[in-house]
């Protein structure tokens, strides 16, 4: 090991701390490694190969902790168990990876978190990138995602297989999954929605549950909350829908006949349609 810095790596001149070929630089960085050195069938488990720079960084590394590099005050600070193959840069970025080193079913790895506090809370995701300040800062055991912007994807907990790109973009996902949020407030309310596509700032803004949605262009389908299946194409395009489920709007401001109904079909500019549809899949063409 290499400890530069007051009370760095300070457990492993104890009797109880343990540790190989690890880098700490810092105050107090990787302060406690080792102390918690688990046994099981003859196995020895303890922190090796790791970067810890920072004051704090990696302070609690313990257990099956290997090929991390966690750089900042704080960074990783209480990591522990089966933390592997992460990266963290900046004030508390993964800062609470912890979890049990002996279930193999509950690991932190390969994830990828870069800003204050991002990733913060993730004992169990693997797979995921969060990058910008407290971007997927609570999520736990949620993996596969990319959270990308200030505060993108701050509430996600469990939520899989997510892309949400912007600032505060996916912001209240708690276990929503399969969505893509790119912009803006894009999905901020979105809870346990899933597989939606929102493109633009605020499109989707309201939806908390609606499913199998694509709304692309500023403030599209800004106010679904539960309506699934639609498609809203262009700026504001069925910005009333609320609850309407299977119901298409193409074009700038086009609004359905009706913020809760079905199978709807408008196409044109604002209140002005080219071509209308109903539930009973009527169709409309002006001036026809």
């Amino acid at each position: 090991n290499t400890f530069i810095g007051y009370r760095a790596g300070f457990s492993t001149a104890s009797p109880y701390g343990f540790s190989r070929r690890n880098v700490a630089i810092g105050y107090c960085a990787a302060g406690s490694i080792g102390v918690a050195f688990p046994q099981q069938a003859g196995l020895d488990y303890c922190p090796t190969s790791n970067i810890f720079i920072g004051e704090c960084a990696g302070y609690n590394a313990n257990g099956e902790m290997y090929d991390n590099v966690f750089l900042g005050r704080y960074a990783g600070e209480k990591a522990s168990g089966c933390v592997t193959n992460n990266v963290a840069i900046g004030y508390s970025a993964l800062g609470y990876a912890v979890n049990s080193v002996w279930d193999a079913s509950r690991k932190s790895e390969h994830n990828i978190a870069i800003g204050c506090f991002a990733g913060y809370l993730s004992c169990d995701g693997c797979f995921n990138n969060f990058l910008g300040t407290c971007a997927g800062r609570n999520n736990t055991s949620g993996s596969y995602n990319n959270f990308i912007g200030l505060l993108a994807g701050y509430c996600n907990t469990t939520g899989i297989n997510n892309n949400f790109l912007g600032q505060w973009a996916g912001y209240c996902n708690t276990t929503g999954f399969h969505n893509n949020f790119f912009g803006y407030l894009a999905g901020y309310c979105n809870t346990i929605g899933t597989n939606n596509n929102f493109l633009g700032i605020g499109a989707g803004y309201k939806n908390t549950c609606g499913c199998y949605n694509n709304f692309f262009g500023h403030y599209a389908g800004c106010s679904n909350t539960s309506g699934s299946n639609n498609i809203f194409l262009g700026q504001c395009a069925g910005n009333t829908n609320t609850t309407g489920s299977c119901n298409i709007a193409i074009g700038r401001d086009v609004e359905l006949p009706s913020a809760t109904g079905d199978k709807q079909l408008a196409i044109g500019d604002g209140t002005d349609h080219w071509i209308t549809g109903d539930s009973d899949f009527a169709v409309t063409v002006k001036n026809l």
